[in-house]
């Protein structure tokens, strides 16, 4: 934080003791360094620690501790008040019994620095709200660092408090950037202090920052890094919440990570054309000097952040896959996200789930083509072959399916558009996932009372289709079920003249069997041409290759 500059509890400053022990203390007293280092400590308010290093163990150095106590008081009176201690480091500080009195000396050093700093920020007048939200921001850092962890919580609300009363409507992101990073060390206090559960204080303050985040920016922040950078923030808050709240239940945590994923694929999708951005953020006055340093420049600058989002979904889908049960919305934000991420078997493989899971409507059919054709578009030859079969499915449910007539027309002009892509002697059969097909039938038997061995099917086509579509080329399939097994007994019929229907008007054809062996018959495949303007599809339903109670429409004993 630019508030807190570089500050720290004490200065370690180290002499090579095998370089300079036969030089004399008038000639290391009159090193230029002493100045510097005491000009440096006096602005920072730290302590010095002089450390004396040797390669030697201690008890090879011949008159170490005459030589020691002679440059302890050459020390005391260069460095005044700012200086602590010297410190022997034997064996270069890899001796025990040297480094274990280093670090307990830093430890104290630490804890009376923070201590003293956190009481100095309390009894500081405040000039202004600005001034009292970094002033508590800072105290509760210092608590966090001596791990008074319920202080830190009170410091950190009452400085996220400030921040908010000073945010009015769309509020700039420099104070939503701020605001976060405040939220995201209330939250990690109180865990470690307490719990953080659904609904508790804490969880609000994170939902209600969310909202905070979500707000529209103003116009002359509405830019590209700035919407991607406030995906980021929700992608983050919404992945702690679902990752560290206790007595969650799972469709919460579900919601929580589906959101997430969702922040960061628009993160991802935003990130694509401003890579290579000269766009620039300013360093946050609140915030502070260093959001703008190299060792940043990845995440300000938006250099290489491919790698970095890509390590973050691939994580994301990872906790998603571990859910027991997921549900639909998890199922098609982590499919969003693998097709963002170019990887096309794991998409088809959620989609497949996500058929099972019942979801079927003509909306969710819109958004899961819109996923396959983004898939292709942006995919090498070999996953485009894989999604091609699944796209035509898409693409005939959305031609066909209970749309509106200009979805439908809509549609089928992109289809038109992009049948180059599909074979010309492209067969879809049903049923297939959730998909709609471009017709469903009803098959009926009847019995021919003057002639005992032939019987009638009647079959009545239905379709979703607004306009008029015709089918041609029907052929009717029969299977025999005997003994409770199909026994490969088969019978075939078919008809060339079109028959034509459409949403407002089914239509019914008849077929002739003479059926003379005994058994149970039913229809195990009905095969149409279907043709409406410049599309010719071969549609099939099969029923034979599931469980046959599921399709037998009608039976007919012999």
């Amino acid at each position: 934080m630019s508030q807190l500059h570089s500050r720290f509890s004490c200065v370690i400053f180290s002499l090579d003791w095998d370089s300079l022990r036969d030089v004399s203390l008038d000639v290391i007293k009159a090193l230029d360094v002493w100045n510097s280092l005491l000009e440096y400590s006096r602005s920072v308010r730290s302590k010095v620690i002089v450390a004396l290093a040797t390669e030697e163990e201690e008890t090879s150095v011949a008159d170490f501790q005459e030589k020691q106590t002679s440059l302890l008081q050459v020390l005391k009176a260069l460095l005044g008040e700012e200086f602590n201690a010297l410190v022997p480091l034997f064996k270069l500080g890899m001796e025990k019994k040297s480094a274990d009195i280093l670090l307990q000396m830093l430890e104290r050093l630490s804890r009376e620095y923070h201590t003293s700093e956190l009481t100095r920020l309390k009894n500081k007048t405040k000039k202004s709200r600005e001034h009292e939200l970094r002033c508590m921001f800072k105290a509760g850092r210092h608590c966090l660092v001596v791990r008074d962890l319920k202080t830190a919580t009170e410091c950190l609300e009452d400085a996220y408090d400030c921040l908010r009363s000073i945010v009015s409507s769309r509020a700039p992101m420099e104070l939503r950037m701020c605001g976060t990073i405040i939220v995201i060390h209330i939250l990690n206090a109180a865990k470690a202090a307490y719990s953080v559960a659904t609904g508790d204080k804490y969880y609000n303050i994170c939902e209600n920052h969310m909202t905070l985040l979500e707000e529209p920016l103003s116009e002359c922040e509405s830019n590209t890094l700035a919407q991607f950078l406030r995906l980021l923030l929700i992608d983050e808050l919404h992945f702690w919440l679902a990752k560290n709240t206790s007595c969650m239940t799972r469709s919460i945590c579900a919601s929580h990570l589906c959101a997430s994923m969702a922040a960061l694929e628009g993160a991802l999708r935003l990130s694509r054309p401003i890579e290579k951005s000269e766009e620039r953020l300013a360093a946050p006055p609140m915030i502070g000097v260093e959001c703008c340093l190299d060792s940043h420049q990845c995440i300000y600058f938006l250099k290489e952040t491919a790698v970095f989002l890509s390590e973050r979904a691939r994580g994301l889908l990872s906790d998603a896959a571990s859910l027991t049960n997921p549900s639909a919305e998890v199922l098609y934000a982590s499919m969003r996200l693998n097709v963002m991420l170019g990887r096309a078997d794991a998409a088809l493989q959620l989609l497949g789930k996500l058929w099972e899971q019942g979801v079927k409507s003509y909306d969710c059919t819109k958004s899961v083509h819109g996923l396959l054709m983004e898939l292709t578009d942006s995919a090498a030859g070999d996953v485009v072959q894989k999604c091609s079969r699944e796209v035509a499915f898409a693409f005939a449910s959305l031609c066909f399916g209970p749309g509106s007539s200009e979805q439908q027309n809509s549609f089928r002009d992109l289809f038109v558009s992009a049948a180059s892509r599909y074979p010309s002697d492209l067969l879809l059969s049903y049923p297939h996932k959730g998909y709609y097909a471009p017709f469903t039938v009803l098959c009926v038997f009847t019995h021919v009372h003057d002639n005992s061995s032939s019987h009638k099917m009647e079959l009545t086509f239905c379709t979703h289709s607004i306009d008029t579509i015709a089918l041609d080329s029907i052929s009717v399939g029969l299977s025999r079920l005997c003994k409770g097994k199909v026994d490969g007994w088969g019978l075939q019929s078919s008809m060339n003249g079109p028959v034509e229907l459409c949403s407002r008007n089914a239509n019914t054809v008849s077929f002739l069997f003479c059926l003379e062996d005994p058994g149970v018959y039913f229809c195990s495949a009905v095969s149409a041409r279907v043709r409406i303007g410049a599309i010719c599809l071969n549609v099939e339903w099969r029923f034979d290759e599931i469980e046959i109670e599921l399709y037998i429409f009608s039976i007919f004993h012999v």
